[in-house]
C-alpha cells in the first residue's frame, strides 16, 4: 500500500509525502528496493543529499541498476564532492554506454576542474558514438 502511495505523491512532487510514505513502507518490506529509491529521490529534491546517497546506495543493494548510480552521482555533485561524482557517474557509463546525461556530468565535472585530458575523453567518446 506505502509503495503504490509513494509513488503517487512523487508523481505530485510532494516530497515530504513521499518521503513520509516511503519510510512507512520500509518498516514493513526492508528489502523493497523501490522504496528506498523513492526515499533517496525525495531527499535529494529536498535538498538532504547525504541522506540521499545512503538510499540510494541502499536501493543498490538490493537491485543495481545503473540509474541509482547516477542518481548517487548528482547527489555527490551537489555535495560539491565532484571526484566522487565523476565516479558514480562512470560507473553509470561503464554499466550502460549510452547514458548522456551521465556523459554531460562528467564533461561539466572535468570543465569544471580544469581536467583537460579526461574532458578530451569524454569528447572523444560522445564523438564515435555519434552525440557532439
Amino acid at each position: 500500500v506505502y509503495h503504490r502511495e509513494a509513488w503517487l505523491a512523487m508523481a505530485k512532487e510532494d516530497y515530504p509525502d513521499t518521503l513520509r510514505l516511503a519510510e512507512k513502507g520500509m518498516k514493513w518490506s526492508s528489502l523493497n528496493d523501490e522504496l528506498y529509491l523513492l526515499s533517496g529521490s525525495a531527499k535529494y529534491q529536498l535538498g538532504m543529499y547525504r541522506a540521499s546517497i545512503d538510499d540510494y546506495q541502499k536501493a543498490y543493494a538490493i537491485y543495481p541498476d545503473y540509474m541509482i548510480l547516477f542518481n548517487v552521482g548528482l547527489s555527490y555533485k551537489k555535495l560539491g564532492r565532484v571526484q566522487e561524482a565523476a565516479e558514480y557517474f562512470q560507473k553509470a557509463v561503464f554499466v550502460r554506454p549510452n547514458l548522456m546525461d551521465a556523459y554531460a556530468e562528467l564533461l561539466d565535472i572535468y570543465r569544471s576542474t580544469g581536467d583537460k585530458v579526461k574532458e578530451s575523453a569524454v569528447v572523444a567518446r560522445m564523438k564515435k558514438m555519434g552525440v557532439l
